[in-house]
């Protein structure tokens, strides 16, 4: 009687886990909530804004442009956020279908090939959480970094501190899920045969690794350029401010002292030219606007992601093959990481 007493609730769990994967079968396989072709227009809007965003970034724009860059960047991280919650629930739903196909698998091999694809989208899962978290952080440090949004200087200095933190920590997110959905790719390959050379899904698998490429390298483009917006890396090339530095020999290293000395060819304190304004031309060679490298790295990064979309694009064009279905699941990011479905 103890005995029975002990195996009976183990008995009734895997009896309401067998009627829940039946009702779960009894269904048709879950229809994403968003198409493929709707994931690609809404990821290629969201890069545009990127890109567009980016550009505002230069200094040598008018203030305004700062407004409307941090303006496209809190609207492509919305739109981001969108649609990775709905690939995020796509895959949820897709988890307990295959689940419910492991559980009344009547073969070992029927068993195994359903919990390869619940695992393959496990990884899915993950990738697009990482880009939901990634959004969230790019829209608190697009907010705080807006232009005058605290009246104390200092405050607003932290504010975009903190939002360059937010910056780095979601374009890390970036680069795993990139990650993410290499491991989805690699765990796809070894589910199904390997296609003949040639044929559109051979195409679409080449496609997709080149889409990957895009997505990782854009990933640490951002890192990098998220790095150099931070405040405390900022630098005045203005013409009064290298005027200063050359008035001032005490702030300068000796290694850019001897390399202005060589460059300008008379002594520091020299009298013909005018000290001042030979060194002020040299130091505007030697002086690098640090915020406007890291507006090049985004704007390089977008770029790759539009690139991306385009490959999409490409991809989803090519023809299907009988067995395949396309329903668009895994379409996640801006462009996003990508898998062939």
């Amino acid at each position: 009687p103890f005995l029975e007493s002990m195996a009976i609730p183990h008995l009734r769990k895997a009896a309401t886990r067998l009627m829940q994967a039946r009702r779960t079968l009894g269904e048709q396989r879950p229809k994403p909530i968003l198409s493929a072709h709707t994931i690609l227009g809404l990821n290629g809007l969201a890069s545009t804004q990127f890109f567009a965003g980016s550009g505002f970034f230069f200094t040598w724009l008018n203030p305004w442009a700062l407004y409307a860059g941090d303006w496209c960047f809190i609207v492509g991280s919305f739109i981001t956020l969108f649609v990775s919650i709905c690939t995020a629930a796509d895959h949820l739903r897709e988890m307990r279908h295959f689940q419910a196909e492991a559980d009344l698998a009547r073969d070992d091999k029927a068993r195994d090939i359903a919990q390869q694809e619940y695992e393959e989208k496990h990884e899915e899962l993950l990738e697009s959480a990482s880009f939901v978290v990634s959004s969230l952080m790019f829209t608190a440090g697009c907010v705080l970094f807006y232009p005058h949004l605290f009246s104390d200087k200092r405050h607003q200095e932290w504010g975009e501190e903190i939002g360059a933190i937010l910056f780095i920590t979601g374009s890390f997110g970036f680069v795993l899920a990139a990650y993410w959905s290499s491991m989805a790719m690699v765990k796809k390959a070894s589910i199904h045969d390997l296609p003949k050379v040639g044929s559109p899904e051979y195409r679409r698998r080449q496609i997709t690794s080149m889409e990957l490429l895009c997505s990782l390298i854009g990933s640490v483009l951002f890192v990098t350029g998220s790095f150099l917006y931070r405040p405390s890396y900022a630098t005045d090339c203005s013409h009064e401010a290298l005027r200063a530095a050359a008035k001032a020999p005490s702030v300068t290293s000796p290694t850019h002292l001897a390399l202005l000395r060589r460059r300008s060819g008379h002594a520091f304190l020299g009298t013909a030219p005018p000290a001042e304004h030979a060194l002020s031309d040299d130091f505007q060679g030697l002086c690098v606007n640090v915020m406007n490298q890291g507006t090049w790295l985004y704007v390089l990064g977008s770029a790759l992601f539009l690139v991306q979309c385009s490959l999409v694009a490409w991809r989803l064009a090519l023809p299907a093959e009988p067995h395949e279905h396309h329903e668009g699941h895994g379409e996640t990011g801006a462009c996003g990481s990508t898998l062939a479905k």
